[in-house]
């Protein structure tokens, strides 16, 4: 989130949050699948309790950022399946993002669902196939007939969250966690 030209500490979170809100609000209104650039929100995973993460809860609670920017922004971070002919003969499947040559928005689909979950978005029969999502806090999180498959959901925390019918087959689970 601390870029060079930010200041630091309480005053620069606060100046960051609300540069993140306003590049989220671009991209709401904006017809794009994903954002340009590297948006700050892509910058590192959020962590709880931080003076930023709070800010962009709020503000998705009062409904100054629109959630379903959010979850463009996880659906932006989607890899499909492609099967070339080797892995036709092989049974093995190779997965590619959208476009390789615009940069991993993971840190932004994983701060933005974080977001959303902190702030007691219902996630129940959400198709997040193939998301990447590393990092989440979705603990307490409601994900009842949640869709994980092939997701990557590397170091994810799901502590106390409501996983009744989620699907997670083929998703990455390295190191995910279900305690505190």
């Amino acid at each position: 989130w601390n870029q060079e030209n930010l200041i630091q500490g309480p005053i620069g979170e606060y100046l960051t949050s609300t540069r993140i809100e306003e590049e989220l609000n671009e991209y709401s209104n904006s017809n794009t699948s994903a954002p340009s650039n590297n948006p700050l929100i892509n910058q590192k995973p959020t962590k709880r309790g931080s003076i930023i993460l709070e800010y962009l809860v709020d503000a998705v609670r009062k409904n100054t950022i629109n959630p379903d920017a959010l979850i463009r922004l996880i659906q932006s971070s989607k890899q499909h399946k492609i099967q070339n002919a080797s892995a036709l003969s092989s049974h093995q499947e190779e997965i590619k993002t959208d476009n390789e040559a615009e940069p991993s928005f993971a840190n932004a689909a994983s701060n933005a669902i974080t977001i959303l979950n902190c702030a007691g978005y219902d996630f129940s029969n959400m198709d997040l196939s193939f998301t990447r999502i590393p990092h989440s806090v979705l603990s307490n999180g409601i994900f009842e007939g949640t869709d994980f498959t092939g997701a990557d959901l590397t170091e994810v925390n799901f502590r106390e969250a409501y996983l009744k019918d989620a699907d997670f087959t083929n998703a990455k689970l390295t190191r995910i966690r279900f305690d505190a």
